[in-house]
This record gives C-alpha cells, sequence and structure tokens, in this order.
C-alpha cells in the first residue's frame, strides 16, 4: 500500500508552472494511488489555463467546497494521514496529511508549513 511518505517522497520536484492547481491534483493523484479511485477526472480536461481553473473553483464556491463536492462519497473527519484542505497564512490549499503534519506542493516543490488549520480530512 502507498504511504504518504513513499508518495511525498515519490513526487517531490518535478514540473510546475504558475497558476497551476498543483496541490489539488497532487493530494488527488495520492487519493487515486491509494484508493484506485481518480477524483479529480471529472475535472481533467476542463480547463486549459490558470483562469479557468480558477474559475471552476470560484463557482463551486471555493477550494473548501470545491474539495467537499469532490470527496462527497467519502467520509471525512481528522486524519493523521490522508488528503485534507487546510488554512495556511489566510490562503487555503489541498494537502496530504503524513503523520498529522501537512505536506503542500508548490513552485518550490513539497513543503511543510509549521503551522497550518485542518479544514476537511479524508483518511487514506
Amino acid at each position: 500500500m502507498m504511504t504518504p511518505a513513499a508518495f511525498i517522497a515519490r513526487t517531490n520536484g518535478g514540473d510546475w508552472r504558475e497558476g497551476d492547481p498543483v496541490c489539488a491534483l497532487w493530494a488527488a493523484e495520492f487519493w487515486r494511488e491509494v484508493t484506485g479511485v481518480d477524483v479529480a477526472a471529472p475535472y481533467r480536461g476542463r480547463y486549459a489555463r490558470p483562469f479557468e481553473w480558477r474559475r471552476m473553483i470560484l463557482l463551486a464556491g471555493g477550494l473548501e467546497e470545491f474539495c467537499r463536492k469532490a470527496m462527497a462519497e467519502f467520509r471525512s473527519g481528522e486524519t493523521q494521514n490522508g488528503v485534507c484542505v487546510a488554512r495556511v497564512g489566510g490562503r487555503t490549499f489541498c494537502g496530504i496529511l503524513s503523520g498529522g503534519r501537512l505536506f503542500i506542493r508548490s513552485a518550490g516543490g513539497v513543503y511543510s508549513p509549521t503551522g497550518f488549520t485542518l479544514l476537511e480530512g479524508w483518511g487514506a
């Protein structure tokens, strides 16, 4: 079984473009590898530019609501390992929880902020 730590180590780095929905797709890819369910499948190919991605998020009511809709078939709750929506420094991100620590993928690769507020989590 894929562990969060193994996935994070394997996927740290790689291609990233400014404005890409990298945090959401990265978390969705981890979920797909663990569960076999691609929660991002309905959204892939529905946008060509970062603006279109942001518009989808806004129309859904924000990133937190967007993720709740994508993960609707799974039970949520606080978790030590899985995927989540968290707030860091006033911004909302999709991330991966490993041992209770949050990991987010961005332009600089994967990082783990020291402080965050867990908004919703799904155990893997």
